[in-house]
């Protein structure tokens, strides 16, 4: 069973990935998250830069589609958190996770550097419609050793904390946003 804070937590990334504001997760709010982020990035839609991030964030959703339990082509709130109370009380949720930080790192690190800067992640958050000025801001808290970016194994610590944690002071708790 989820947490309350877990249950906070993951009803406001439901409400962030709900872009058009339907009460339901769909394929297209996935295709308004793909367009705000190349929007930010200034990404051309016929470019190969703009058809691999529409291909990593779609397949985003073509695993969380699978929370569909009526298999009418939206995953309710309902649906989202006991998807997730599944996944994160499975045995094999560490591997999930690991996959999962693999497939954001694609999404992330628009510059292919190896590390997560500020902007990246403003950009990202930014898409899910987090207020940039607080994103920047939350960059800072998240980067817990100061400097500067957010490596691969720090991205996988902070999603365990937003996934998992109980404790209200997990920096990760606030990745995709305020709760």
């Amino acid at each position: 069973m989820l947490t309350e804070l877990q249950s906070k937590k993951l009803t406001a990334l439901f409400n962030r990935m709900d872009a058009d504001a339907s009460g339901t997760v769909t394929e297209a709010d996935f295709r308004l998250i793909v367009d705000k982020l190349a929007t930010s990035r200034k990404l051309n839609p016929k470019s190969l830069h703009y058809a691999y991030l529409r291909s990593i964030v779609l397949s985003i959703w073509e695993k969380l589609s699978l929370a569909d339990g009526n298999g009418d082509g939206a995953v309710t709130q309902e649906e989202w958190l006991k998807y997730y109370e599944t996944i994160i009380n499975s045995a094999t949720y560490e591997n999930v996770l690991k996959l999962q930080v693999e497939v954001f790192w694609g999404v992330l690190d628009e510059n292919d550097d190896g590390e997560i800067s500020s902007q990246e992640y403003v950009d990202l958050v930014s898409a899910y419609g987090v207020e940039p000025s607080w994103a920047a801001e939350n960059f800072e808290r998240l980067d817990v050793n100061g400097d500067g970016h957010i490596s691969q194994s720090e991205l996988f610590r902070l999603m365990d904390e937003f996934f998992r944690s109980d404790r209200p002071e997990a920096t990760g708790n606030s990745f995709w946003g305020s709760y």
